[in-house]
């Protein structure tokens, strides 16, 4: 079986709320520099705000799971969040808990495997629970319709 990337879904009400934090956040931060105009304080918001903003977009766009036969690689953005043998998988679970995760949908499946457990939103997410049980037939499927 080939290797196949899966994308995150993307939530729109969670990152609604999340772009609707960093907005405030940054009007509070901005208004300051614009009462009192100085290159300095342009420069300096310029030099938080622009890799901040980069980094939130690249880890929205581009969180993805790649699995093959031997591997479920998580990556968020460029960071690699990490591996899980498909072979130590026992249990995949729906669930809507909103804690942080490598998901960036509300619709999640719960991974519980070996070494604990993991939130992932597959945006297809049949064909990636079809895939990993033609990797391992003894995963457990709780809730997933």
């Amino acid at each position: 079986m080939k290797p196949t990337t899966y994308r995150s879904s993307i939530s729109p009400i969670l990152w609604t709320f999340i772009w609707l934090i960093i907005g405030v956040v940054f009007y509070l931060t901005v208004k300051p520099a614009f009462s009192h105009p100085n290159i300095f304080h342009a420069i300096l918001l310029m030099l938080i705000w622009v890799p901040m903003l980069g980094f939130l977009v690249t880890v929205m766009l581009g969180t993805r799971y790649r699995l093959n036969r031997d591997e479920l690689t998580i990556k968020v953005g460029p960071i690699t969040e990490g591996r899980i043998l498909p072979e130590d998988i026992w249990m995949l679970e729906r669930t809507y808990h909103a804690m942080a995760s490598p998901a960036n949908g509300l619709k999640r499946i719960r991974i519980t495997h070996a070494e604990g457990e993991l939130l992932v939103s597959p945006a297809n997410e049949r064909k990636f629970i079809e895939h990993l049980k033609a990797i391992n037939p003894k995963i457990e499927e709780i809730g997933l319709t």
